[in-house]
C-alpha cells in the first residue's frame, strides 16, 4: 500500500513514496514427494517481484541451510524453479526454500519445503556363492532380489582372470539361464573352467530417467579332476616269444594323468608295481607293452592305476585286471647238418655243399646263397652257369669252377611254410679252388692313356687266397727310352688290386709294353709272367703363359686376360665364379668387373683348365692409396685406424712377413707394388699398384747390423764423403711412433737406442745432401 504526505516547509512540498514488503516466509513451498531415481522440482510462487534467486538446502531439518550450487543433480539453483535429477534415497528429509533478492536491497527467504524420497529399489535376498564340482558333473549360480516394482532383468557375467575382466555369458555349450536368476552348468565342466569367477547384474526399471544396476558378488568355480576310467584293459592270448600290450583310457584329457601298471602272478598274490627293463617298457604310459614273454608269464594279470595330483590331493582309479595267456611255441625248425668246407682243384667237377633240416610239421622250402668273403654281402643262387640244386638241400657246382671262386662262402635258408618262427639259415661253407701255377691275372691286356693323365690303371685279379702274392714291373726298352721305370724288387700286391703306374712328362704317342712277374712269397713254383700293353694318345695342347694369380681394375678400366697356349686347342670356355661366360670362345677375355676367372682349353685328350685369376676392384670412396715415405719406404694411408692389417703384394704376388702399414725393400724398390687393407670383420680394400720402373735404393748411406738385441750398437756409415755436416736419425715403430732421435756428424757412427720393446722398427737418416734414406731393423 502507498502513502503519500504532502508537507510544506519552507515553501517547498515534500513527497514520501513508502513501500510495503510483504514477508516471503508467508510463500509456502510445496513438499515433494518421488521415488529414488525419478526427478523432483520447486518453484517459486511468490507475489513479489525478486531481482535474483538462490535455492538452498538443509539436511538437518531446518537448523541449518547451504546455497546449493549447479551441478550433479541440481540444475536452476538460481532460478525460480529448481530441479533435482534423478534423486538418490540419501536426499529422504532434505528441505528446500528459495531466497529472494529485492529492488529495495536485502534478501528474504520462503518457507522450507520437505521432500521424501520412497525406496522402491530391489533387495538382494540371495548371493552367489563359491562351488565345487567334480569334472563331467554340473552346478548353478543363483542371485535372487525382491522389493523390485517395475521391470527387473538379469546378465549373467564369467571371468577367467580371477576377477580382472568380466565378459556376458550367454547360452551356449554349457550355460543355460544366462539372463534369468539362476545360471546353469550342465553335466560337461571341465577342467577348462576351474577357477572362473562368475556375477550377475540386475538391472531395474521403475519408469525413471537412469535404469539401477545391482551387481552380484563374484563366486568362484573350482572343479577337481575325475580320473575315472573309460576303457579297462582286456584279456590276451600269445604264443611264447611274442608280443602283447595292454591299454586303458581316460575320462579327459584336460588334467596331467599319472599311471602305474601293477601286475600279479596269479588271480589271488599281491599287486606289484611294474619297472621298465625285461619284457616290460611304457610301464607309466596308457598301454604296457610286453615284448618276447615267456611261457613263465602264463596266467599273470595286470591292472593300471591312473591318478591325478591336483590342489595338493591325489584323485586315482584302479582299472579292472585283465589275464595273459602264454601258449607254448612248438619245437621250431633246426640244422641238424651244415655244409662243410670244400677244396678241388680248378676244372674238376663234383664239389657240393648240403644240408639237412628237422622239425617241420609241413614241408621244407630251400634256398642257397653265396658271398665272395667272409665280409661280403649274401646273395642268392640261381641255377645257371656252374650252380644247379639252388632251391635243394644240396647245392651242385661244375667243372667250370676257376680259381676266381677261391673263398666264396656258401649257406642253406630252409624255412617251414607251417610255422611263425621260421625260417633258419645254416652255416657258411668255404669253397677253395687250387690252381698248379697261376696265381694272377692282369688286365686288360691292351688300354689307352693320355699323355696329360696323372698314372696308368691296372686291375689284378687274385687267384690264390693262401699265399702272399709278390710282383715287379719291367718296361721294353722303347717304354724305358720314353721315360718308364721298371720297379725291380718285388711288393706286395696293392689291398685295391689296383697297380698305378706314373706317366712321364712328354712322353710320346705310341705303344708301350711290359710285363708283370708274379710270385709266391715261399712257393718256388708258383711264379707267373703275364705281359701288358698300352696306347699313349698325345693332347697336343698345353698352356705356355697362365693368367696372374690376382690383378686389380683401377679406376674404372677394363683388364685383358690372356692365355697362351702350344699344341692344337679345338676350343674355348671362360668361367667367372665357376659359371661360363656366354660367347666367350677365344683365348682372350676382357674383364671389366671383380671375380675369379680361369678358362678351359680343349684338346685331342679332354679339358686342361688354367690357374685361377682373381680380379679385384680396389676403388673406394676413402681413396686408399699407396704413398712414399722418405724416399725409399711405402705406406698406405689408414685414416681413423679402419684397417686392422696389411698384406702386401709384389709383381702379383705375396711378399711375405710384409703385414704392417709400412714396406721397406733392403735393395730398393723395383716392379710393381700394392697391398690389401684388412678391416677387423675380414673384409678389405685393395689398392691400385705402384710401379718402380728403376731401383730406389740409395747408396749414400748404409745401416747394420739390420737384426740386433735390445740393447746392441747400430752402427751408421755416411758413403759420400763430400759432406762433413749433421745428418739427423730418427727411428720409428711400425705405428709410426718416434722412438728415438739423435744428430751425427762423422761419416761412421754408432749409437745405441736401448729399444724397450721387440719387433721391427725403420731407421730414418737425412743426409747432409738433404736425401732421406731408411731402412728396416728387427729387435730380437
Amino acid at each position: 500500500m502507498k502513502h503519500i504526505l504532502r508537507k510544506a516547509r519552507s515553501g517547498i512540498i515534500t513527497t514520501t513514496l513508502l513501500l510495503m514488503l510483504i514477508p516471503l516466509t508467508a510463500v509456502a513451498q510445496t513438499p515433494q514427494t518421488v521415488t529414488v531415481g525419478q526427478n523432483a522440482t520447486f518453484t517459486y510462487t511468490g507475489s513479489v517481484f525478486g531481482v535474483s534467486y538462490q535455492w538452498q538446502v538443509s539436511t538437518n531439518n531446518g537448523s541449518t541451510w547451504n546455497n546449493i550450487s549447479n551441478g550433479g543433480t541440481y540444475s536452476g539453483v538460481t532460478t525460480t524453479t529448481l530441479t533435482i535429477y534423478s534423486v538418490p534415497d540419501t536426499y529422504n528429509g532434505y528441505q528446500y526454500r528459495v531466497g529472494v533478492r529485492l529492488m529495495t536491497g536485502g534478501n528474504s527467504y520462503t518457507s522450507g519445503a520437505r521432500l521424501t524420497v520412497n525406496s522402491q529399489l530391489p533387495v538382494v535376498v540371495i548371493q552367489p556363492d563359491n562351488k565345487t564340482v567334480t569334472e563331467g558333473t554340473g552346478t548353478n549360480f543363483e542371485f535372487q532380489v525382491s522389493n523390485a516394482n517395475g521391470t527387473l532383468t538379469f546378465q549373467w557375467q564369467v571371468s577367467t582372470n580371477n576377477g580382472s575382466s568380466w565378459s556376458n555369458v550367454s547360452n551356449t555349450g554349457i550355460y543355460s539361464g544366462a539372463t534369468t536368476r539362476v545360471l546353469t552348468l550342465s553335466n560337461g565342466v571341465t577342467y577348462a573352467y576351474d577357477n572362473n569367477r562368475y556375477r550377475c547384474v540386475a538391472t531395474h526399471r521403475n519408469g525413471v530417467a537412469n535404469p539401477v544396476t545391482i551387481t552380484s558378488n563374484a563366486a568362484a568355480l573350482f572343479v577337481n579332476p575325475n580320473p575315472r576310467i573309460t576303457a579297462h584293459p582286456v584279456n590276451r592270448t600269445i604264443t611264447e616269444g611274442n608280443s602283447t600290450t595292454f591299454s586303458i583310457t581316460t575320462f579327459s584329457s584336460s588334467y596331467q594323468y599319472l599311471y602305474q601298471w601293477q601286475y600279479r602272478v596269479n588271480s589271488t598274490a599281491a599287486w606289484n608295481n611294474i619297472s621298465n627293463g625285461g619284457v616290460y617298457s611304457n610301464a607309466t604310459t596308457a598301454t604296457l607293452t610286453l615284448t618276447n614273454v615267456p611261457i613263465s608269464y602264463n596266467n599273470y594279470q595286470y591292472r593300471c592305476i591312473a591318478s591325478v595330483e591336483f590342489r595338493g590331493y591325489v584323485w586315482s582309479e584302479n582299472s579292472n585286471a585283465a589275464t595273459l595267456t602264454v601258449t607254448p611255441a612248438p619245437t621250431p625248425p633246426v640244422i641238424t647238418k651244415h655244409p662243410d668246407n670244400v677244396t678241388i682243384k680248378e676244372g674238376t667237377s663234383g664239389a657240393s655243399f648240403s644240408i639237412i633240416a628237422s622239425n617241420c610239421t609241413s614241408t621244407f622250402s630251400y634256398q642257397w646263397q653265396y658271398r665272395t668273403s667272409a665280409s661280403g654281402t649274401w646273395t642268392n643262387v640261381t641255377n645257371t652257369g656252374i650252380y644247379s640244386g639252388a632251391t635243394t638241400p644240396t647245392l651242385t657246382l661244375s667243372s667250370g669252377v676257376t680259381a676266381a671262386y677261391t673263398g666264396f662262402q656258401y649257406r642253406c635258408t630252409a624255412t617251414c611254410t607251417s610255422m611263425a618262427n621260421s625260417p633258419v639259415s645254416s652255416n657258411a661253407g668255404t669253397l677253395t679252388v687250387t690252381k698248379d701255377v697261376a696265381v694272377i691275372e692282369v688286365f686288360p691286356i691292351q688300354t689307352s692313356f693320355c699323355s696329360i693323365d696323372d698314372y696308368i690303371t691296372f686291375t689284378f685279379t687274385k687267384l690264390d687266397n693262401e699265399h702272399q702274392i709278390l710282383f715287379r714291373i719291367t718296361f721294353s726298352e722303347e717304354a724305358k727310352a720314353a721315360g718308364f721305370q721298371d720297379r725291380t724288387t718285388y711288393e706286395t700286391i696293392p689291398a685295391d688290386l689296383l697297380l698305378l703306374i706314373d706317366i712321364p712328362p712328354d712322353v710320346p704317342t705310341g705303344t708301350y709294353t711290359g710285363e708283370v712277374n708274379v710270385e709266391c712269397e715261399g712257393v718256388t713254383d708258383l711264379i707267373a709272367n703275364y705281359p701288358f700293353s698300352f696306347y699313349i694318345t698325345n693332347n697336343d695342347v698345353a698352356i705356355v703363359e697362365q693368367l696372374p694369380a690376382s690383378q686389380p681394375l683401377c679406376g674404372g678400366a677394363s683388364l685383358a686376360l690372356v692365355v697362351d697356349v702350344s699344341g692344337t686347342a679345338y676350343g674355348y670356355q671362360w668361367y667367372k665364379d665357376d659359371e661360363p661366360i656366354a660367347g666367350s670362345n677365344n683365348n682372350e677375355f676382357t674383364a671389366e668387373t671383380d671375380g675369379s676367372y680361369y678358362v678351359e682349353i680343349w684338346g685331342t685328350c679332354g679339358a686342361i683348365r688354367s690357374d685361377v685369376a682373381v680380379i679385384t676392384n680396389p676403388t673406394s670412396p676413402t681413396g686408399t692409396n699407396i704413398r712414399v715415405k722418405w724416399g725409399n719406404v711405402l705406406y698406405v694411408e689408414n685414416t681413423s685406424n679402419k684397417y686392422q692389417s696389411f698384406q702386401w703384394y709384389h709383381n702379383g704376388s705375396a711378399i711375405n712377413g710384409a703385414t704392417f702399414v709400412y714396406l721397406s725393400e733392403r735393395e730398393g724398390f723395383l716392379g710393381e707394388y700394392m697391398v690389401r687393407c684388412f678391416r677387423a670383420d675380414g673384409s678389405y680394400d685393395q689398392t691400385c699398384p705402384v710401379v718402380f720402373d728403376v731401383r730406389t735404393k740409395s747408396s749414400a748411406v748404409s745401416v747394420y747390423p739390420t737384426v740386433l738385441k735390445p740393447t746392441d750398437v747400430l752402427h751408421i756409415n755416411l758413403t759420400d764423403t763430400e759432406f762433413n755436416a749433421e745428418a739427423t736419425v730418427e727411428i720409428y715403430s711400425l705405428l709410426g711412433r718416434i722412438v728415438y732421435s739423435t744428430r751425427i756428424t762423422p761419416q761412421t757412427a754408432t749409437i745405441r737406442p736401448d729399444f724397450q720393446h721387440k719387433g721391427t722398427y725403420f731407421v730414418k737418416i737425412k743426409h747432409p745432401s738433404g736425401e732421406i734414406f731408411s731402412e728396416k731393423i728387427i729387435v730380437q
